[in-house]
């Protein structure tokens, strides 16, 4: 490691954790298209903020205004729906979890108290910072990606549905909507008269709103149609649900591979409809409600998914290991750098002499020892806390089964017939592979490992290394223990990946081309793993892991953030190549925590609640309502009742 980092001081933000500190998320981010266009996580979005923009758009697109002034009357709609909503809450006491939490500006529409609605100036008050709404900074971008509109205040067929089946419920009250815009307030009268019609919870409360909920089941699930020519044709609601609903995802995903190109006689609308992204988030929410239907409807452990399920489910999990393979490479990595990093920050002050530090973290005999153990006394019994909803459906996709308790994974360590080496680890990770994805499922008494119980594994020597604040001799040991978990991980993710490239090669190329990065991506660490000479004792190898693919690809990380806005880092060099922890926070606590997280989960189950496919239940959660019991039904070759 060369030379002493340039002082980026105006630049820097040394507070607080670095967002993805080693580019793994941007490369698992790249195949979220697969299961979830259109949800975001930076916040919980609602899926009534669609049909309302496209009945104002509708409507405001037909009056003879400006566009200065349509926006203005827009925002105004927009603030005038919040405050509806939350007329609706004051005035029937409802929980705020289950009727207006996550819509935007709520904080700020929430400070009004039932007595102070006699009149409301919109000027008044800012839904958002800077006097910004919802529809410019996530619902414009959100109603093209679901098919409901062109451009400016165009919509396409389905979005002149949703403005309809909206214009239908308001009746007389339409009017009233598009007065109080112009005029700039609203009386409470007007939320009297508003509060059923327009409010955001009456979409999934109320039963008159069941056409809503049936056409955002459509949207939601992909169930729209292509009518006209590839230029001027729009898209529109399918006239029903089939009664048997296909998931053929693969070869949806290998027929759009085959025919990339765009043609001049295509329109861009055309384009995204024909790129099926809708069809793969119709296999995400279907799979939510199995999963869910299984965790609370039957009192089965482990869970288990059918011979019909994975029959009817097979294509999009194979999509979703994908993403997962990701996760887990990222998160092999990431255990280092937070061990790393938790290191440092126990040391007053917080850095270490880069050699030293090095030789120690790979320490021959403990690693040797930690993978020997891996292989032959690798212990998985039930836990005592209750896995989440996140957990369990995570299972269920990657293995078919999973107990309804987190696992509790240990690892003896002994000393092996001879030295490990990069070859050998590779073999071990082979034939876990050889064995199936279903085969090694997370629950006690498993023979073998999995990714899950690997990333179980590593969370627990972590811990470890952090519990022994104030012993460094403590602190290696459990770091070069977890760096023998994460190379086993890592290993078993380039074996999966190499699995798919024998089997499935155009499935494996489409990946690799969608994950690759010169950060912590699978395609980077996939190559890095197959040119290492079998040989190369495995703590060698650990070395070139802390080295290249952690210190090296955190700092490419930085410097590929120069640009404007503050920057975080963790680690930097001093001038005597001592290696020093950047990040601003309490001696003992970590820096980085390393997670593998399952992106847009919540989100999903907010909106297939908004269309009446799951209940929010008080005490149980999300319930799978009868109409996702029935649509869970009509799956080809799926689960029936």
């Amino acid at each position: 490691m060369a030379g002493v980092l340039p002082d980026w001081n105006e630049k820097t933000d040394e507070r607080g954790t670095p967002i993805d500190p080693l580019g793994s998320d941007r490369s698992r981010n790249r195949v979220v298209n697969l299961f979830s266009r259109g949800l975001i996580t930076s916040i919980t979005l609602r899926l009534r903020y669609l049909s309302i923009h496209a009945w104002a758009l509708r409507e405001l697109s037909s009056r003879s205004l400006e566009d200065d002034e349509r926006y203005d009357r827009l925002k105004r709609i927009e603030k005038l729906f919040s405050l509806t909503s939350h007329y609706q809450h004051l005035a029937e006491d409802q929980p705020r979890g289950a009727t207006i939490s996550g819509m935007d500006g709520i904080t700020r529409v929430t400070s009004y108290d039932y007595e102070q609605f006699d009149k409301i100036h919109f000027d008044d008050f800012e839904l958002l910072k800077n006097d910004s709404y919802a529809y410019p900074t996530n619902y414009e971008n959100l109603l093209q990606k679901f098919l409901l509109k062109r451009g400016g205040f165009e919509l396409t067929g389905a979005g002149e549905e949703l403005a309809e089946i909206v214009e239908n419920h308001l009746g007389d009250e339409a009017e009233r909507v598009l007065e109080c815009a112009g005029r700039g307030y609203a009386t409470r009268a007007d939320f009297e008269a508003l509060k059923e019609p327009f409010a955001n919870q009456s979409l999934y409360l109320r039963d008159v709103h069941e056409d809503e909920r049936r056409a955002f089941e459509k949207v939601l699930l992909g169930f729209l149609d292509w009518t006209g020519e590839e230029r001027s044709g729009t898209v529109e609601l399918h006239e029903t649900v089939p009664e048997s609903i296909p998931l053929d995802l693969l070869d949806e995903l290998q027929e759009t591979i085959d025919d990339p190109e765009e043609l001049p006689t295509q329109s861009q609308l055309y384009e995204k409809y024909r790129r099926k992204y809708h069809k793969y988030r119709r296999g995400y929410g279907l799979f939510l409600l199995r999963a869910r239907q299984l965790e609370t409807e039957t009192d089965d452990d482990p869970l288990t998914l059918s011979a019909a399920d994975l029959t009817a489910f097979e294509d999009f999990r194979e999509l979703m290991r994908i993403y997962w393979l990701q996760v887990y490479t990222g998160y092999a990595i990431e255990a280092q750098l937070e061990a790393l990093c938790t290191f440092l920050n126990s040391r007053i002050p917080a850095r270490y002499d880069y050699e030293p530090l090095l030789d120690r973290a790979t320490d021959q005999t403990l690693i040797r020892r930690e993978l020997a153990g891996l292989f032959d006394s690798f212990t998985v019994e039930a836990g005592s806390e209750e896995a989440s909803s996140t957990q369990l459906t995570r299972n269920l996709l990657l293995y078919g089964s999973t107990g309804r308790l987190r696992p509790t994974v240990s690892i003896t360590p002994r000393e092996p017939e001879r030295p490990p080496t990069v070859g050998s680890v590779r073999e071990q990770a082979r034939a876990i592979v050889s064995e199936g994805w279903d085969e090694i499922p997370p629950i006690p008494g498993v023979s073998g490992y999995n990714e899950v119980l690997l990333g179980k594994a590593i969370r627990t020597s972590l811990d470890e290394l952090r519990d022994g604040l104030d012993d460094p001799d403590r602190q290696f040991e459990w770091w070069a223990r977890s760096l023998g978990r994460s190379i086993a991980l890592l290993f078993l993710c380039v074996e999966r990946f190499n699995q798919l490239e024998e089997e499935q090669n155009w499935l494996f190329n489409y990946a690799h081309n969608r994950l690759h990065s010169r950060f912590a991506s699978l395609p980077r660490l996939y190559h890095g793993v197959r040119q290492t000479d079998p040989e190369t004792p495995i703590s060698e190898f650990g070395r070139t892991l802390l080295e290249d693919y952690v210190v090296e690809t955190h700092l490419k990380v930085f410097y590929n953030r120069l640009s404007p806005g503050n920057l975080k880092r963790v680690l930097s060099f001093d001038q005597d190549e001592r290696l020093c922890l950047e990040a601003h926070v309490d001696r003992g606590d970590r820096p980085v925590r390393a997670t593998p997280s399952f992106v847009r989960f919540d989100e999903m189950n907010v909106f297939l609640r908004d269309c009446g496919l799951l209940t929010d239940d008080d005490e149980a959660g999300y319930l799978v309502t009868d109409r996702g019991r029935e649509l869970l039904a009509r799956l080809e070759g799926g689960h029936h009742e």
